[in-house]
């Protein structure tokens, strides 16, 4: 089976900087070591050690470093942090992701210059990195060097568009500026991407007052409070985790990312024996419950990738995401019927999201139902689609036995991918057999 979902660290992505430690007895069972309690004191060691054990087997991957930067990181041992990802930089020294991390970690230090001059050489290398030019403008704002930062906030809305921080923290400087109309315009962009937060109506309230625009200000401000309270009421709900939970939390996190370091070197029992142990820490855990349907699937234990695709479904049954994974789960087991039944429900979550209905499609054409096949790609690609997605509906077609429907699309497929050598091998092919 396909891997469903992404692996951060065969990529070399990051983790969101939490670090939930608080005094609880626990169990922290990790490979190689005696069970022992885990303690505010000692879960940092325990987590160091755990990371130790991977080096060992992989000394001369960066992997082992990175990890170990994350956790420095999340216990806020910033200097330790920078020294960690420095070690991995040696070992992998144009990894974007690591510096992406060092140059993070600096600005926590309010070490900007450096942080500054780590973005931009990420930059270099990946232009389009994910939050890169974002937090480089956050940096260089740092500084005083708003015009700047303004243009590093503008490339990170070029690339990421629908991006509600990016457009948040450019209507910001453009507030910083005195362009009140541009940061409005920000504003009222980052409400409509995510309405969650109460910043962004603080900010339109300020630009809107400073614009003498009362009745807009007053009505901004009625929004911010509203969202302020919304927000309370959130952190409250995150507050009610025991300590308990907090600290297996954090030993869960350690045990997810170190899994995905043997996972990344093909040492995928160990693999599995530090995702089990992450969700056995943190029941909630969805990336490990992931990890492992995708790993027991590969080492021909099909029920257990079944019963955790399963308990993905029931805990959250409105996610589109996860009856996509039971549903690829299943077909890969051979039950298309019900594998179509979780797809065609994923499909009516996210009618626009074309991977789900790719899948489906191919189930569809398993089960011989080519038509409504057909019918779930021609929604699926109203508003444009990949090449991938043409090359599945020429299929569909050529199923159906429509050779000039199937060969239309193909050529639609190629203009989205001229390159693709298999694509043209298959017009060329499919034009053959219509002039016969």
């Amino acid at each position: 089976m396909k891997r469903l979902i992404d692996n951060p660290v065969l990529r070399m992505a990051g983790t969101r900087p939490r670090w939930l430690v608080a005094a609880a007895m626990l169990l922290l069972a990790s490979s190689g070591l005696a069970d022992k309690a885990v303690t505010p004191e000692n879960v940092l060691n325990r987590s160091l050690d755990i990371v130790a054990e991977a080096a060992k087997q992989f000394p001369d991957s960066p992997l082992p470093d990175y990890v170990k930067g994350g956790v420095y990181f999340r216990s806020q041992r910033y200097e330790k942090a920078v020294e960690a990802y420095k070690q991995a930089l040696k070992l992998r020294p144009k990894s974007a992701e690591i510096q992406y991390h060092l140059a993070f970690t600096y600005s926590r230090l309010h070490r900007f210059d450096e942080a500054i001059a780590w973005y931009r050489k990420l930059i270099g290398i990946r232009p389009d990195f994910p939050k890169a030019n974002q937090r480089l403008g956050k940096a260089l704002f740092e500084r005083g060097q708003v015009g700047e930062a303004i243009e590093a906030m503008k490339r990170e809305i070029k690339y990421y568009p629908k991006s509600p921080s990016a457009h948040y923290y450019l209507g910001e400087a453009y507030w910083q500026q005195g362009e009140y109309k541009k940061a409005i315009e920000h504003a009222r962009e980052t409400v409509e991407l995510d309405d969650r937060y109460p910043e962004p109506y603080y900010l339109l309230a300020k630009a809107h007052r400073n614009l003498g625009n009362r009745k807009e200000a007053k009505s901004a401000i009625e929004s911010f409070r509203k969202a302020k309270q919304s927000e309370t009421k959130r952190l409250d709900s995150v507050s009610h985790i025991t300590n308990a939970e907090s600290a297996a939390r954090a030993a869960a996190k350690t045990h997810f990312e170190v899994g995905e370091v043997y996972q990344a070197h093909g040492s995928l029992r160990q693999a599995i024996s530090h995702y089990e142990q992450a969700l056995e820490l943190d029941s909630d855990h969805v990336d490990a419950r992931l990890r492992l349907v995708e790993l027991y699937q590969k080492r021909g234990k099909p029920k257990r990738a079944v019963e955790l695709a399963r308990e993905l479904v029931a805990r959250r049954s409105d996610r589109p995401q996860y009856r996509m994974v039971l549903g690829m789960t299943l077909a890969s087991n051979g039950d298309w019927e019900e594998a179509a039944k979780h797809l065609r429900r994923a499909n009516k979550l996210a009618p626009t999201d074309r991977r789900i209905a790719r899948r489906y499609a191919k189930v569809l054409l398993r089960r011989k139902a080519s038509a409504e096949a057909l019918k779930v790609m021609r929604e699926a690609i109203l508003d444009g689609g990949e090449a991938r997605d043409y090359d599945l509906l020429s299929r569909i077609h050529y199923r159906r036995g429509n050779l000039k429907k199937s060969l239309a699309a193909m050529r639609k497929a190629i203009d989205r991918a001229p390159k693709n050598s298999m694509y043209q091998k298959r017009y060329r092919q499919l034009k053959q057999r219509l002039n016969q």
